[in-house]
């Protein structure tokens, strides 16, 4: 009885279970919940807008457009890594292959200069 009343609690999250090693010690340290994965999305995406806004600002000044511009593109990837993980963003931007609706929006791209005369 009290071996499934511990099980059902740490199923619940209401109790943890003492970890077993190591690996298992590190990995419930770096483990976050959906809440501030959300949180965290959300400020390294502010903070990096806010810096290429910035970097626009000084856009005559070559070094320090290119280090604020920097800094927000490298802020807003790291964004992304809080939704899918850094591993899976990885693979899905080197993927080998393009993605689908490249092939549907060439069609596009090329008649779209065209399209006022066929009225």
């Amino acid at each position: 009885m009290e071996t499934s009343t511990a099980a059902f609690l740490q199923a619940v999250g209401l109790q943890k279970r003492p970890p077993q090693g190591f690996l298992e010690e590190v990995n419930d340290q770096f483990t976050m919940g959906y809440k501030k994965r959300i949180t965290l999305f959300a400020l390294f995406l502010l903070v990096g807008l806010a810096l290429c806004f910035l970097s626009t600002m000084v856009l005559f000044s070559p070094r320090s457009f290119a280090k604020f511009y920097t800094l927000g593109t490298v802020c807003i990837l790291c964004s992304t890594f809080f939704l899918m993980g850094p591993a899976k963003q990885f693979r899905t931007m080197f993927h080998p292959r393009p993605p689908a609706n490249i092939d549907n929006d060439l069609p596009n791209i090329d008649g779209a200069p065209l399209m006022p005369l066929t009225t």
